[in-house]
């Protein structure tokens, strides 16, 4: 799989999360719903407003192992010190992640590469999950996301095995 390594510092993310489950498939029900309703009610259309240099995310966190859970969190960039009435923050620590792009429509594209990732690359490389939050990165946000040539990616926190 193509990849490349990637230093960050810490990066602050404004925007509102949903608890989903990984069991029967759940988590791609729930982020899918989320998304939609983001989209209704006018969500992403605010965070496009105040989208900062790296685009949306789409960050998984608080995984819980023995409830297979986690919180999926669609935002932003932090900018200045305000949270908007009504959303969250969250902090991604500095970390290394292994950056996967993803090529094509939304959600089948990003789905498959993260199953690829974590049925073949991860056990392959010389990486391993370093724990932690890991996320999507929509760069141009994600107007014509069910273009075949639609872009974003998968970030992993990695350290070397």
């Amino acid at each position: 799989m193509e990849f490349k390594i990637v230093d960050t510092g810490e990066i602050r993310i404004i925007g509102k999360g949903i608890r989903t489950r990984l069991g029967n498939n759940q988590n791609h029900r729930d982020i899918s719903a989320f998304w939609e309703e983001s989209r209704r009610n006018g969500f992403i259309e605010a965070l496009e407003k105040e989208r900062g240099g790296m685009g949306l995310f789409g960050v998984c966190e608080d995984f819980d192992p023995e409830e297979e859970s986690f919180t999926y969190f669609i935002g932003i960039e932090k900018k200045g010190t305000n949270v908007p009435n009504g959303w969250e923050e969250t902090v991604l620590p500095p970390s290394r992640y292994a950056v996967f792009p993803v090529r094509g429509p939304m959600p089948d594209s990003i789905r498959d590469a993260w199953d690829r990732i974590f049925s073949e690359w991860l056990s392959s490389s010389e990486y391993e999950h370093a724990g932690g939050s890991e996320f999507e990165l929509f760069p141009n946000g994600v107007e014509n996301d069910t273009d075949e040539n639609y872009y974003c990616e998968v970030w992993i926190p990695v350290v070397e095995k």
